[in-house]
């Protein structure tokens, strides 16, 4: 006689039912143990060349070779990463899809009225991975040596000099107006729709005054195509060392740019917390924190609850700045 179980389902198919329900009653640790199981996404929410995309494809590929799995960045650039943060967002909370995210990710919550995510709820921060500060330059025609005569020199032509920035809410912009709003000056701003183009059109000399990334603005400095007046850190950067920061002119004035990894809010804390490991050990190589300072960046490493502060901070700051200065919402 065939066996039943006491509900009177055959014994045979409880056990095939039990089988196939298994795979839901596996912990989060496993997951952790058993990623990655296929190739991951590490999405950058700008183009190819910029900062956040140059630093993303070395940590790509250094995990990648750690991990003996092809780790793939994606770039979903537009509307100031905010397209890439919602793809991540609805990502899957395994640890196949992370985003190597930018100081962005939280303006864009202080800059955007409505957005389909909340960079709090929907993300959970892995590390913050690097500092890079943004340097204010000028084209070498502009008769300035420095960021006193350029507030000496905006202030007696107030509207007369102008700024490129690559939209409404980046970093270009931001810590321009913050410039603008501690020196008391009024200079026109002109959006591009890029930082590249932005950049380009200082140089030519059809704008006056950008904000870069370092990374982006560092070969042009020592080339001599753009003269850079301040880094926007509250010290100077390594990699511009003869650079004064813009705190030495404008005391409290700080605004660098950060990069990090965050990945969707479901991910087990477990894997949230073996990727934060396996990425500390990445940094932790000499010649992964060579080539980043290359770019004119300063390798951090952090616990995933001291990013989550630290993104919180930089929130409230630029928040705060946002309302301040009456910056439309977008």
């Amino acid at each position: 006689m065939r066996s039943r179980s006491r509900n009177g389902v055959p014994a045979a198919l409880a056990v095939c039912t039990l089988g196939m329900s298994l795979p839901m009653l596996v912990p989060a640790s496993g997951l952790a143990q058993d990623f990655p199981a296929k190739p991951v996404r590490m999405v950058v929410g700008f183009t190819p060349g910029t900062t956040v995309d140059i630093l993303g494809r070395l940590l790509a590929q250094r995990l990648g070779e750690r991990w003996g799995q092809q780790v793939v960045v994606e770039n979903i650039p537009g509307a100031s990463s905010t397209i890439a943060a919602a793809a991540v967002a609805r990502a899957p909370g395994d640890g196949h899809t992370m985003m190597f995210a930018s100081t962005g990710v939280i303006i864009s919550q202080s800059m955007y009225m409505k957005l389909p995510y909340d960079v709090t709820r929907d993300f959970a921060p892995v590390t913050l991975v690097a500092l890079v500060p943004n340097v204010l330059v000028v084209h070498p025609v502009l008769p300035v040596r420095n960021v006193r005569d350029l507030i000496k020199l905006a202030a007696s032509r107030p509207g007369a000099l102008s700024y490129s920035h690559s939209g409404k809410g980046s970093a270009s912009h931001l810590n321009t107006e913050l410039f603008k709003a501690m020196a008391n000056v009024d200079i026109a701003e002109i959006p591009y729709k890029s930082s590249t183009q932005a950049l380009t059109d200082v140089m030519s000399g059809d704008v006056l005054l950008n904000y870069p990334s370092l990374a982006a603005v560092l070969p042009h400095v020592r080339s001599g195509r753009v003269k850079a007046l301040a880094v926007s850190g509250a010290k100077r950067s390594a990699a511009l060392p003869d650079v004064p920061a813009m705190a030495e002119f404008l005391p409290g004035y700080e605004a660098s740019g950060w990069y990090g990894v965050l990945v969707p809010a479901s991910t087990p804390a477990p894997l949230v917390s073996r990727l934060h490991k396996e990425i500390a050990s990445v940094l932790a190589v000499p010649e992964v924190g060579e080539k980043m300072s290359a770019q004119g960046a300063e390798v951090m490493g952090s616990t995933p609850e001291a990013f989550a502060r630290f993104m919180r901070e930089g929130r409230d700051k630029w928040d705060t700045l946002i309302r301040k200065l009456n910056i439309p919402l977008l």
